[in-house]
C-alpha cells in the first residue's frame, strides 16, 4: 500500500494525520501483514497448513477434551462463521478434525481434534514457534516486548468483545511459568500423555 506524497494544507492522505499518528499506524499495519503473511507462507510450504488451519488446531489443542463448539472455535480462531465452516470441512477432508453433536445439545456441533490432527500440530509447532521468535521476538528485547504488550492491551480490550476471546486474551497475560506440555510450547498436550496412536 504506497502512501501519498501530497502533504499541502488540508488536503491530501498525510495531512490529515496528527504528529506521530501516521507513522504508528503504518509501522504496525505494515509490520502486521507482513508478518502473517510471511507465517502464513512458511506454514504452508513446510507443513501444508494455513495459520488459520493451524489456529484451529491450537483452540482445539488447548480446550477440555479436545472439542470447542462451533461458535466459540470462531471466536478462538478469530474467523467468521462462515469461513470457519468451509476451513472446517477443508480440515475434515483431510482427516485433522471431526464434527460431531454437542453432548449436552442434540441441536448444536462440536469440532473435535483428530490423532492426525493432533500429530500435524505436533509436526508443525516447534518450527512455527522458530520462524515467530525469528521473524518477530529476536527483534525486540525484553523490556520491548513488555512496552508492547502494555500499549496493544488497551486496543485488545476495545476490539476482545466476545466471552471467548476476552477470556484467552486473560489467559495469556496471566504471568506463569511455561508450560512445555502445551502444543504453543513445540509440544502438543496429547503426544505427550499418550503418545502418537
Amino acid at each position: 500500500m504506497m502512501v501519498p506524497q501530497d502533504q499541502s494544507e488540508g488536503t491530501g492522505f498525510v495531512s490529515r494525520w496528527d504528529g506521530d499518528e501516521l507513522t504508528t499506524w503504518i509501522s504496525f499495519l505494515f509490520t502486521s501483514r507482513l508478518l502473517i503473511d510471511r507465517l502464513d507462507t512458511d506454514l504452508r510450504r513446510a507443513h501444508g497448513l494455513t495459520l488459520d488451519e493451524y489456529a484451529v488446531l491450537v483452540a482445539l489443542e488447548a480446550a477440555p477434551d479436545c472439542r470447542v463448539r462451533m461458535n466459540d472455535l470462531a471466536e478462538a480462531a478469530m474467523l467468521s462463521q462462515s469461513r470457519l465452516s468451509q476451513q472446517i470441512k477443508r480440515m475434515q477432508a483431510r482427516g485433522l478434525v471431526d464434527r460431531q453433536q454437542a453432548a449436552t445439545d442434540k441441536r448444536g456441533v462440536e469440532v473435535v481434534l483428530t490423532d492426525n490432527g493432533r500429530r500435524a500440530l505436533l509436526a508443525a509447532a516447534p518450527e512455527h514457534i522458530d520462524r515467530v521468535r525469528r521473524h518477530f521476538l529476536r527483534h525486540l528485547s525484553t523490556r520491548d516486548r513488555a512496552a508492547l504488550t502494555k500499549s496493544l492491551r488497551p486496543v485488545l480490550d476495545s476490539l476482545a468483545t466476545s466471552p471467548a476471546l476476552t477470556r484467552m486474551l486473560d489467559q495469556s497475560y496471566q504471568a506463569r511459568p511455561p508450560q512445555r506440555h502445551r502444543a504453543e510450547s513445540g509440544t502438543p498436550r496429547r503426544s505427550i500423555e499418550k503418545g502418537p496412536t
